[in-house]
């Protein structure tokens, strides 16, 4: 009885011990995967920004037409109009831009050495290259800010920037991680001669959009 008692112990105990082992190298292993994907990912959000700029530029829209001054006849600054439709296509196309240039780089996936599912540091380098494809959740908005700053005598410099924040969390069983990135281009820069009133300089966000998609890879 004690035989059969003993015999029992001793397979509970190395089932209990394989169990711990193959968690540890699991959870290991995934960590190593995610942040790996993850940081391949968020390096491409500067480049997805880039490129929905420039994809604006080919367009050749006018981003001066984005803001409308009035003055008086003495030549101070009596109105402001924002442009709301082109402020609107702005942001919208810039958002879905970064939006589809960062989904299909999360389509393709990104390849790593079969070191790394051993879940061992020292070994992740190793091995043949194999592609992974994760589930994530990607958010990307855009807000058009204009501001203005005094650069003289009734001389006042205003800016018009995108301001562009790109989230993405990567997911597998019980562990996730976020990266996120913000990237400011100057849209607009220009200086206005006249006095500009005060209501009028500070920042101000003139129009946002964004984009929330989830997709299991």
């Amino acid at each position: 009885m004690n035989k059969r008692c003993s015999i029992k112990f001793k397979v509970v105990a190395i089932a209990l011990i394989l169990d711990v082992v193959l968690g540890y190298l699991y959870f290991s292993a995934t960590k190593l995967i995610l942040t790996a994907g993850g940081e391949i990912f968020q390096s491409q959000i500067s480049n997805c920004s880039y490129y929905a700029i420039e994809d604006c530029l080919n367009e050749n829209i006018d981003f001066a037409s984005i803001c409308k001054i009035e003055k008086t006849n003495d030549g101070s600054i009596s109105f402001i109009q924002t442009n709301t439709q082109i402020a609107n296509y702005i942001v919208k196309k810039i958002s879905l831009d970064c939006f589809d240039y960062m989904d299909a780089e999360i389509k393709k996936g990104f390849k790593i050495p079969f070191g790394v599912f051993t879940g061992v540091k020292s070994l992740a380098g190793f091995g043949p290259e194999v592609n992974i494809k994760l589930a994530t959740a990607l958010s990307v908005e855009c807000k058009i800010e204009r501001t203005f700053a005094s650069v003289g005598i009734n001389q006042t410099r205003q800016t018009l920037s995108a301001i562009i924040v790109t989230d993405i969390t990567v997911f597998a069983p019980l562990y996730n991680k976020k990266y996120n990135g913000k990237i400011e281009m100057i849209l607009f820069d220009n200086v206005i001669v006249g006095k500009v009133p005060s209501v009028f300089l500070n920042t101000k966000t003139l129009t946002s959009d964004k984009i929330n998609y989830n997709t299991q890879n």
